[in-house]
């Protein structure tokens, strides 16, 4: 049986239960209690630790983002440093041939 590798990301967890995922502002004060979370600023209320997931899976999404967008091109092909591709290599290798 073959196995395969969905990889994996860190993100930084630091003030993820304080940070408000809709508007991203971050308080201490934001945590009421444990369990609960009002952001301060826009009022938005939930638990604490859905906050706090939701944030670690956001920051680990937009660090696969910026890796996918900066290291390989639509067409899943690597991206020379400094520039990026169109999504087709077979037309990019005979332009610069």
């Amino acid at each position: 049986m073959k196995r395969s590798s969905l990889g994996h990301t860190h993100s930084r967890s630091q003030y993820t239960s304080q940070t408000c995922g809709r508007c991203g502002h971050v308080d201490k004060k934001n945590r009421e209690s444990q369990a609960v979370f009002v952001c301060r600023k826009c009022s938005y209320t939930a638990n604490a630790d859905v906050i706090a997931a939701r944030n670690i899976l956001k920051r680990g999404l937009d660090t696969l983002a910026v890796t996918s967008e900066t290291l390989w091109g639509a067409d899943g092909t690597p991206v020379e440093q400094g520039r990026k591709t169109n999504g087709d290599a077979a037309c990019e290798s005979l332009a610069l041939s």
